[in-house]
């Protein structure tokens, strides 16, 4: 199975959005970190998942708002962004392209 490869800004949303909803109701951040873990969990077993967006691949956490946005790649999996659904969801593609420019 493939690892996973997260951009640093995408550990930080998770580490945000874990805190913010675990300040609206206890135990709701460990909710979502749970339901992102085993998003995360059907995104190695079938990265075909989730939608098609441009490229990228969009797998819901539901019923939350948020998307787990990814890139399958030869070796590993990059996980773009932990995305709140109403917010602009072009954004992470300048990280797509920083990470791609890196790899050379």
């Amino acid at each position: 199975m493939k690892s996973f490869r997260f951009h640093p800004d995408a550990r930080t949303e998770l580490r945000e959005a874990v805190r913010y909803l675990e300040s609206q109701q206890s135990r709701l951040g460990r909710r979502f970190r749970a339901l992102v873990g085993d998003a995360l969990q059907v995104i190695r077993a079938n990265p075909q998942t989730g939608i098609l967006d441009g490229g990228f691949r969009l797998k819901s956490v539901r019923p939350f708002s948020y998307w787990v946005v990814f890139v399958e790649r030869t070796d590993d999996i990059w996980i773009i962004a932990v995305h709140h659904g109403h917010r602009d969801h072009t954004y992470w593609q300048k990280r797509f392209d920083k990470l791609a420019s890196e790899e050379g």
